[in-house]
C-alpha cells in the first residue's frame, strides 16, 4: 500500500523550521566567537602590560644539582644522569648536570671516577656514571684512559669498551705513543675478536695522522683478515671527523687502502656507492658517504651523478676500478639520472665511461 503523499503545506511547515535553526545556531555561533575575541583581546592587554624582563637562560630557575653540594654525593648525581622523569625541575637539573660534567677538565674526570668508585653506589649506578665519564674523558685524555683502567670488577667493561676508542684519539694525538703501546702489548687479556680490532682500530687512526704507516700495518695482518677490516668492524673511521675530510682526501685513502685486498675482494673499492642508507654500515663507510659532494641531498637508496663523480674524483680509480664502479651502479640501478634519456646497459656503460674518464689515474 502507498504512502499518501506529503501535503504542499507541510513541506513549508518543515523548510520554515530548518531555515529559523539555521539562523538561530548561526547567532550562538556568532555569539561564542564574540565572546572569545573579548577574551583574547583582554589577554593581550594584560600581556602588553607586563613589565619587560630579560630572558632568563634556560637554567635560572633551576634548582641546584648534587655537584653544586659542598660534599658531592656521587649516588645522588648518578641518580640524576639517570633521571627521566618529567616531573618540574628534574629533567631540567638532569641537563643542567650534564653540562657542567661536559666543562670538568680531564682532571677533574679522573678525581671524579675515583671518587664514584669509592663511593656508596650501587653497581648500575656506577657503571652508569662511570660509563658517562669515561666517554667525556676519552676526548681530553684518551692516553689515561689506557694507560690507567681501572681494575675494580664492577666497571672493568665499562672500562675496556672505550679502549678502542680511546686508541683510535690517542693515535691521531700522538700515533708514535699509541703505536709503541699496541706493540708493547701481548694483548692477552683481550679475546681473539678484540686484538683484531684494537689493530684495526689502529690502522684507522693512522690513516688520518700516518698513512704511510697505516698501509703499512694493513699490509702486515693476512690477506683473510684484511676483508674484515673493511667488511666487519665498525671501528675503522669511527673517529674520523669532517675537518679530517676537509684537510685530508680520506675518501682516497680509503680506496687505496681497499687494494691491498686479494683480488677477488676488491670489490670493497665500491662499498661507499652500494650501501646506500642501510643501518648496517662499516664505520669508514658511514663516515665517507656523509662527506661525499651533494650526499647530503641524497634520497634513501640513491645516487646522484654529482656523488657517484666526487667518489670518482677522490678515489683516482683505475680502468678496471672505473669499469668495476659503473657496473655496480649499473647492474644495482640506483643511478639516477633525471635529465638524460633512458638507455640500455650497454650505451648507459659506454656513456659513463667517457663522462668520467677524467677521473682515471694518471698513468
Amino acid at each position: 500500500m502507498k504512502s499518501p503523499a506529503m501535503k504542499p503545506y507541510s513541506i513549508l511547515v518543515l523548510l520554515s523550521l530548518l531555515f529559523f535553526s539555521g539562523i538561530w545556531l548561526a547567532r550562538q555561533q556568532r555569539a561564542e566567537i564574540s565572546k572569545l575575541e573579548t577574551i583574547i583581546t583582554d589577554l593581550s592587554q594584560r600581556i602588553e602590560s607586563l613589565p619587560k624582563t630579560r630572558s632568563a637562560s634556560p637554567f635560572t630557575t633551576v634548582r641546584k644539582t648534587s655537584l653544586e653540594r659542598k660534599d658531592v654525593d656521587w649516588l645522588l648525581v648518578a641518580e640524576e644522569l639517570q633521571s627521566g622523569s618529567s616531573r618540574y625541575g628534574i629533567l631540567k637539573t638532569s641537563l643542567k648536570l650534564e653540562d657542567q660534567l661536559s666543562r670538568l677538565s680531564a682532571t677533574e674526570l679522573k678525581k671524579a671516577l675515583k671518587a664514584a668508585e669509592e663511593g656508596n653506589l650501587d653497581d648500575s649506578s656506577l657503571k652508569h656514571l662511570t660509563l658517562h665519564l669515561l666517554r667525556l674523558l676519552v676526548v681530553l685524555d684518551p692516553a689515561h684512559l689506557i694507560l690507567n683502567r681501572s681494575t675494580d670488577p664492577r666497571v672493568s667493561g665499562e672500562w675496556s669498551q672505550m679502549v678502542f676508542c680511546a686508541l683510535g684519539n690517542w693515535t691521531t694525538l700522538a700515533p708514535d705513543e699509541a703505536v709503541a703501546w699496541l706493540d708493547s702489548q701481548s694483548l692477552d687479556g683481550f679475546p681473539p675478536r678484540g686484538r683484531m680490532r684494537l689493530k684495526h682500530t689502529l690502522v684507522s687512526a693512522l690513516t688520518i695522522s700516518d698513512f704511510p704507516q697505516a698501509r703499512e700495518r694493513l699490509s702486515a695482518i693476512s690477506e683473510a683478515a684484511r676483508h674484515d677490516f673493511f667488511d666487519s668492524f665498525p671501528t675503522y673511521g669511527i673517529t674520523w671527523t669532517e675537518d679530517d675530510f676537509s684537510a685530508q682526501n680520506l675518501t682516497g685513502r680509503y680506496a687505496d687502502l681497499s687494494r691491498l685486498l686479494p683480488a677477488e675482494r676488491r670489490i670493497a673499492i665500491v662499498y661507499p656507492l652500494t650501501i646506500l642508507g642501510e643501518k648496517e654500515r662499516p664505520g669508514a663507510v658511514r663516515a665517507i658517504q656523509k662527506n661525499l659532494k651533494g650526499w647530503r641531498d641524497q634520497k634513501h637508496g640513491s645516487l646522484s651523478m654529482e656523488v657517484f663523480g666526487d667518489y670518482l674524483t677522490k678515489i683516482e680509480p683505475s680502468p678496471a676500478e672505473l669499469d668495476l664502479c659503473i657496473d655496480t651502479v649499473i647492474a644495482r640501478g640506483r643511478l639516477v639520472l633525471p635529465d638524460q634519456p633512458e638507455r640500455e646497459p650497454e650505451e648507459l656503460r659506454a656513456w659513463l665511461q667517457s663522462e668520467f674518464k677524467s677521473t682515471l689515474r694518471p698513468k
